[in-house]
């Protein structure tokens, strides 16, 4: 059975529940902010405290050095703000994904502990990676805003067009897609 690389909502929530319930407060965080923003995960793991109790997230995103704002809905500055109690309160300068070794998570990292919580939590049956993330949030994205914001989503992905968009996605659609015709060289065998 080919697994799926994205989540729907509810289970998106769900996951998030059950990290907090099951006091996995680092990945429970990792996950909400994943999912609520559709930030890259370089830049999750480059959030300090400072940056995420403010009921949002300003930030330049490494990787195109566009700035974004993040404005939390009540529900989620809620959760960050209980993490935030459960983990003792750091303070504020402190990174929010720091591990045992007192050092901020590498993505490596987070995919294995991503990849443990598919086993946990989704019987394996998802593909749960950073990229899972992102691309749960755009499908929820476009599911509230309409296709009308397919546009904007991918500029905010990064991404040359907007078939790109719905590939990244996986919302594919039924339109004809034409290919330039290829050559194959058939060796005879003699």
């Amino acid at each position: 059975m080919k697994q799926r690389d994205y989540l729907e909502w509810i289970e998106a929530e769900n996951i998030i529940e059950h990290l907090i319930e099951d006091k996995h407060y680092k990945m429970g965080l990792f996950v909400l902010i994943g999912f609520m923003t559709g930030m890259r995960a370089n830049d999750i793991l480059a959030l300090h405290w400072k940056d995420i109790m403010s009921g949002g997230i300003l930030y330049k995103e490494s990787s195109t050095d566009r700035y974004y704002q993040v404005n939390f809905s009540d529900e989620t500055e809620e959760k960050v703000n209980k993490i935030y109690q459960e983990l003792g309160k750091p303070s504020l300068e402190e990174h929010c994904f720091i591990s045992k070794k007192k050092c901020v998570y590498s993505i490596q990292r987070i995919n294995v502990l991503l990849k443990q919580v598919s086993q946990n939590y989704l019987r394996g049956e998802v593909l749960f990676t950073t990229s899972t993330l992102r691309r749960t949030f755009g499908r929820e994205y476009l599911k509230r805003a309409g296709m009308s914001s397919l546009s904007p989503l991918g500029v905010f992905f990064n991404q040359d067009s907007e078939e790109f968009t719905m590939n990244y996605l996986r919302l594919y659609s039924n339109t004809l897609i034409s290919l330039p015709r290829l050559c194959a060289v058939i060796r005879k065998q003699e």
